[in-house]
């Protein structure tokens, strides 16, 4: 392939890799998915970024005639619909010919689903053989913790039974599982799992112990003789059936680890956990991948808009009533205690996300919209008015207690504001220069000449792109040692004739490759720093997300540093630091509140001047008006330093960073 539609299906799969983590064999499915439809396309003449709806209806027509299942035309179409809506996304096209498409019809016959009280038997006869006495105790008591560590994480079976030995140390509710991808992720560990797990954990250790030749310590959990060297799942599926109860239970005859995975997600669902938090546990890279789950939901919600919303006609006529509690659980949105064991494996919140109130506020916002579209005698205007209230009062609550490491995640936030964001608003006549006179031009750094409020001015600043093309085209903001001599380029113009220079800042830190190393990046940002000391005209700087590492401070060194109320400022990120510390980046929460990052902890302690308040919500939530307050912040710092003479400048920035190295 080399026309245009084949550049926009490598694009399409750049953006999977780089932006959703698609593993390597999700990537080569959605290729070869796609080129089958290509083909199908260039057969009658038609482009495939030109196809309209009736094509690629036609295509499915197809698959259908050349005997294709139900499931995978489903994933075909699942594969269309990815890629042009990307291409809708990206400019590429304005429609999305997938959106009218109807998925195949097919028989829902997975997920299969156990019950709770399904589960809780099964649990229960495996701590009864745990329990006794004589035999092989050790493998008893590993397919205790088997059953409790799947039930309670939803791991995939290939991702428990490699689980490394050194998770038995761990003292936390959370383990950190490497999954697809190599990407890792957080499940969260019921008390009765850790309890089975450290059980399994003494008993192995005393087996070995008793050995008159111990075996050589294994670096997994679940050690084997195999080749892999840990227990095949296939033993694990094998061995689960042994566990099932001796009374007659025709759900768990279908028993396997994948099924019970299943089934963790499922009762997660059906007990009110969010669909999103769910994909994160499971692992999936895509939303679209958990939705097979969604037939759990379509009860649950019908019950509760159709019977027991106050403005549903069933409700007005029987009158207002808590909603009938799903199979297996309370009425409460948390699950019953499991029988006799009193486990309470299932919680509605897995993952603390700041925004989750509000997105509920603004899902029940959306059904009372839709009911009232769908049905003219209902109104819903009064309840909506009042849900929005609510919404606004609690995302005022929520952002008024961010800590620190949920700030560091809204000043990542990718719809924040950009330095073009900026640049096109503050600046006008804006010339942005290329290249550093050496080597090449790096696009992380922007840049250039222009004109502020009708004063001629330099403006360098960090650009991280606001879509997969842009941010591959400005590295995500992490610049090269290029970068920062471009940066010295325009610094050095300024300081020559009298500009004052304004540097916005939002980089995660500078680019850490082999190359950038080679061509010298530690000392292109150390010079660019002695540049920002000893120039002798106003440096006005404004971190306006991540204010990261060496690449941030290289340019940050102003008369004036002011940040956005969300942003962050750091010699290195939450998770480096973790990292280099307990050599544990699961740690970057604690880290990000030790190491003082926020505008508040950096104000207290005198290294910036001024904090930019952004909207209830955060900068991305109201560009402009964010854009439109940094603008007047720097046009307050230009007038307080525009009395000054060149060495009266250069003198008050040395002294000023002299300053916070003796208060510190």
């Amino acid at each position: 392939m080399i026309d245009l539609s084949a550049a926009h299906m490598e694009s399409f799969l750049e953006m999977m890799s780089a932006e959703r983590g698609a593993a390597n064999n999700t990537l080569i499915s959605y290729e070869r998915d796609l080129e089958d439809a290509y083909s199908f396309l260039k057969q009658r003449g038609i482009k495939p970024t030109e196809a309209a709806s009736e094509d690629l209806r036609a295509y499915l027509s197809h698959l259908a005639q050349q005997g294709f299942k139900a499931s995978s035309q489903a994933r075909r179409l699942s594969a269309l619909r990815q890629f042009y809506k990307f291409l809708y996304a990206e400019g590429l096209r304005t429609d999305d010919p997938t959106g009218v498409l109807d998925a195949p019809k097919k028989a829902r016959s997975l997920p299969k689903v156990l019950s709770i009280d399904d589960v809780s038997k099964l649990i229960g006869q495996a701590e009864q053989e745990a329990a006794k006495s004589g035999g092989d105790t050790v493998c008893r008591l590993r397919m205790h913790a088997l059953i409790e560590l799947l039930y309670a994480t939803g791991m995939r079976v290939s991702e428990l039974v490699s689980l490394p030995a050194s998770v038995l140390a761990q003292n936390g509710r959370f383990l950190v599982v490497r999954g697809k991808g190599n990407k890792e992720r957080m499940v969260p560990l019921s008390h009765s799992a850790i309890r089975a797990m450290q059980a399994y954990g003494a008993a192995m250790a005393s087996d070995n112990a008793a050995q008159k030749t111990p075996p050589p310590e294994s670096p997994w959990l679940f050690p084997s003789s195999g080749k892999a060297g840990y227990l095949p799942r296939q033993v694990f599926a094998r061995d689960l059936k042994d566990v099932l109860p001796p009374a007659p239970a025709s759900a768990l005859q279908a028993i396997s680890p994948h099924v019970l995975r299943h089934a963790f997600a499922s009762h997660l669902l059906a007990n009110g956990a969010d669909l999103r938090a769910v994909q994160e546990l499971l692992g999936h890279s895509d939303i679209s991948t958990t939705q097979i789950y969604t037939h759990v939901l379509e009860e649950r919600l019908h019950q509760l808009v159709q019977n027991h919303h106050p403005l549903a006609k069933q409700a007005k006529k029987t009158g207002l009533g808590a909603p009938e509690p799903l199979a297996g659980t309370t009425g409460s949105s948390c699950p019953k205690p499991l029988t006799q064991y009193d486990r309470k494996r299932i919680t509605c919140t897995i993952i603390s996300i700041s925004e989750k109130p509000i997105s509920d506020l603004e899902g029940k916002i959306h059904e009372l919209k839709k009911i009232a579209s769908e049905d003219e005698s209902i109104d819903t205007t009064d309840e909506v008015e009042r849900l929005e209230v609510r919404a606004r009062e609690a995302m005022a609550e929520i952002y008024s207690k961010l800590n620190p490491w949920q700030k560091t995640q809204v000043a990542r936030h990718p719809q924040r504001p950009h330095f073009q964001e900026y640049a096109a608003n503050l600046f006008t006549e804006f010339t942005p220069l290329a290249g550093d006179r050496k080597f090449a031009n790096d696009e992380a750094i922007q840049a250039g000449l222009a004109r502020f409020r009708g004063t001629p001015v330099a403006v360098i600043g960090q650009e991280k792109g606001n879509d997969t093309k842009s941010r591959i085209k400005h590295n995500f903001g992490s610049a090269r040692p290029e970068g920062y001599r471009k940066a010295i380029r325009v610094m050095e113009m300024a300081d020559r004739f009298g500009l004052p220079l304004i540097t916005l800042i939002d980089t995660a830190g500078a680019y850490p490759g082999i190359g950038a190393e080679e061509r010298g990046q530690a000392e292109a940002i150390a010079r660019l720093t002695e540049m920002c000391l000893n120039m002798r005209v106003p440096i006005i700087s404004v971190v306006i997300g991540e204010g990261g590492s060496g690449g941030a401070i290289a340019i940050a060194t102003g008369s004036r540093v002011y940040m956005l109320e969300h942003a962050i400022y750091s010699v290195i990120s939450p998770e480096g630091a973790a990292s280099i510390l307990w050599r544990d980046s699961t740690r970057a929460k604690e880290a990000a509140t030790n190491m003082k990052i926020t505008a508040e902890d950096l104000k207290s302690l005198g290294i910036i001047d001024g904090i930019i308040t952004e909207p209830v919500g955060g900068a991305h939530r109201d560009p402009d008006a964010v854009i439109g307050k940094t603008g007047t912040v720097i046009v307050d710092a230009l007038k307080e330093l525009s009395g000054r003479t060149g060495d009266q400048l250069r003198s008050d920035r040395r002294q000023k960073y002299l300053a916070i190295g003796r208060q510190l």
